[in-house]
């Protein structure tokens, strides 16, 4: 690892203190320069890591471990820098001596930094776990994952609750920094309260949960795919309380782009496409439907024992659709 060190990581401290020769009082460019080496080290430190080690070198690229390395080497590199520019400014005030002294400090930091284990991970990893401990974003993630669990099992448990559920999973969406990675809980939660007030008939809570996943959730923590559950379900409600108002929504608003048949795998959701548009006797759309429905695994025995699809049931297209099987 030391010659890695003089081969490598030498060269680029000393090119750092070049750029400080030539811009002189050019900050920001030899920051930026300095930055740049720092992480060149922390990516050598990664590539080479285990180096000349009887097992190998580590086969996997750690990212925590480069920026940790980065980070260590470029204290390393501002306090090489403070030396060799003490050198530099000796030298011309013509203190050989004291410009020699910080010329070899110059030298030697870096192989004292490394023979003293200054790259040891232990130290950083109690930094990182006591900053970890404290940091108020991680808490407010778990604060909002807590909150928005418990407003979901009030909702599954009491009905009144529900209006809770909205509020906070509204709340969470548009004010969390962590609302896209509550994009599968935002999505999966609605879509159980949605199945549970459909199956009660409440259909006008059912409702109001399509309509805040919609307006107030998926515009903030976006699309999951988990999202076709609801869309598919929502579709449910609609054609179950005879209203097309939810299943317009989600197929203008929710699915968007998605809802191309060649598109989506999920073939509950495209059966109930295909059911939806029967309905609605849109008979071109829902060919397009069963076809990829049954091209995910539907039976035909499906379509011709589902009421939804009764009015077809003696159409010439709809039947060689089935027996085809395309």
């Amino acid at each position: 690892m030391e010659i890695l060190v003089f081969i490598l990581i030498i060269p680029a401290i000393m090119s750092m203190a070049a750029l400080v020769t030539i811009y002189q009082h050019g900050l920001i460019a030899v920051a930026l320069w300095s930055v740049l080496g720092a992480l060149y080290v922390g990516v050598i430190f990664q590539l080479f890591r285990g180096f000349g080690h009887p097992h190998g070198a580590t086969p996997s690229f750690d990212w925590l471990d480069m920026l940790r390395d980065s980070f260590l080497a470029l204290v390393l590199i501002a306090i090489t820098l403070m030396f060799y520019y003490a050198a530099v400014i000796f030298f011309e005030s013509g203190s050989y001596l004291f410009a020699l002294f910080f010329l070899v400090l110059t030298l030697m930091l870096p192989y004292v930094f490394v023979l003293t284990d200054g790259f040891s991970p232990s130290s950083f990893k109690d930094l990182v776990v006591s900053l970890d401990r404290k940091n108020p974003f991680k808490q407010t993630y778990e604060k909002n994952d807590k909150a928005l669990k418990a407003a979901f099992n009030d909702g599954m448990n009491d009905e009144k609750s529900i209006r809770s559920f909205v509020k906070i999973s509204t709340k969470i969406a548009k004010s969390s920094p962590y609302a896209k990675r509550f994009s599968f809980q935002f999505a999966n939660y609605s879509t159980k309260i949605l199945i549970s007030r459909t199956k009660n008939r409440d259909y006008g809570v059912a409702k109001k949960i399509v309509n805040n996943y919609i307006d107030n959730i998926i515009p903030f923590s976006g699309f999951h795919i988990k999202a076709y559950d609801l869309a598919s379900n929502a579709l449910v409600l609609s054609m179950l309380s005879n209203d097309q108002k939810p299943g317009q929504k989600v197929i203008d608003e929710l699915l968007g782009s998605h809802v191309e048949a060649n598109t989506i795998k999920n073939e509950i959701l495209l059966f109930n496409l295909a059911c939806y548009y029967a309905l609605k006797r849109q008979k071109n759309k829902m060919l397009d439907f069963i076809a990829r429905s049954l091209s995910c695994g539907k039976k035909a025995d499906q379509f011709l024992s589902d009421s939804d699809f009764e009015y077809y049931w003696e159409d010439k297209e709809f039947v060689t659709l089935l027996h085809s099987g395309k």
